[in-house]
């Protein structure tokens, strides 16, 4: 194997691999948005006695769980 395609072939992978990382980044963000949106993060809701009560935000960071 020549040089030219063994460059060819290292910058193919690396292209692969950051893709992926790339994917998987934003998939987890998107889900990320989607279970704070579900979970009502930053909106209020009223209770029968009248009371309000925050809804729930996951945070970013796993150690604030």
């Amino acid at each position: 194997m020549d040089r030219q395609q063994q460059q060819r072939r290292t910058s193919t992978w690396v292209e692969n691999t950051l893709g992926a990382v790339a994917t998987a980044a934003f998939g987890l963000f998107f889900a990320w948005l989607i279970l704070n949106w579900l979970m009502g993060c930053g909106e209020s809701f009223p209770q029968a006695d009248g009371t309000r009560v925050m809804g729930e935000c996951l945070s970013i960071m796993p150690w604030r769980w």
